[in-house]
């Protein structure tokens, strides 16, 4: 037995029309299974397509993750080589101001002033000591701004210390400078120290505060009665006169 789609009464299997209402039953149930399938076959498709769509979408989103992480990788190697391209700039700048240090070096060292302490003589006469000191510029410059500085001391243990004081403009090259400078003492003087400081500038090269030194122990020979020096060593300096000068 089927159902009749228009008023819902029972009729016989095959039958077109329905006895109770007199409508057609065939072709509607014809159309609602063409129009059913339909419906689902067109899901279907839709279905498919979205699926496509939503697969070819992550293809490109894979795609452009790939390129962007591409991108990446050289902007890494990029930035990678840039900063060894400026280290190596860098290590190349270093080398030459070296170079150019080192070469300033030995053109001053070529072409400076060279003050050196070439005599330093001590005599006494009678209450007189008579002290002699010779500098001479060996140098290839002149010496400007010349500062003599001339230390004595008659006992090592002895705090005091006095000095004399001498400044010159200029020393030419190949040029020396005599001081001849006298103290008055007791008879009985006996050994004593002298300390002799150059200081000066060489003006062409803007180079400042040069010095020399020495230091002098002079020691009374009674037999011979006169004096003999002997230099005094850096340490032996600094114990003397409780100064620290310039390291050579």
């Amino acid at each position: 037995m089927a159902i009749c789609p228009h008023c819902k009464e029972q009729i016989e299997d095959g039958t077109k029309k329905c006895p109770h209402c007199g409508l057609w039953v065939t072709r509607l149930r014809r159309f609602c299974v063409v129009a059913r399938t339909t419906v689902e076959f067109i899901t279907f498709i839709t279905a498919i397509v979205v699926l496509l769509l939503m697969y070819h979408q992550n293809s490109i989103m894979k795609d452009s993750l790939k390129v962007s992480e591409k991108s990446l990788i050289q902007i890494d190697s990029s930035l990678a080589l840039n900063a060894k391209q400026i280290d190596l700039m860098s290590k190349q700048l270093n080398v030459e101001v070296k170079a150019e240090d080192v070469q300033r070096k030995k053109v001053i060292e070529e072409k400076r002033p060279r003050v050196a302490i070439s005599s330093h003589q001590v005599t006494i006469s009678g209450t007189e000591m008579l002290i002699r000191t010779e500098v001479l510029n060996r140098g290839e410059s002149d010496a400007n701004n010349v500062i003599i500085l001339i230390f004595y001391k008659l006992r090592p243990e002895l705090k005091e210390k006095n000095s004399d004081y001498y400044t010159f403009p200029k020393i030419p090259k190949n040029s020396s400078q005599i001081i001849k400078n006298s103290i008055v003492v007791k008879a009985d003087v006996g050994d004593f120290y002298t300390l002799v400081d150059v200081r000066y500038d060489w003006s062409l090269f803007l180079v400042n505060n040069l010095e020399e030194y020495k230091g002098y122990w002079h020691h009374y020979d009674k037999e011979k009665k006169t004096y003999i020096t002997h230099n005094l060593d850096d340490k032996m300096i600094k114990d003397t006169f409780n100064m620290s000068l310039r390291s050579r």
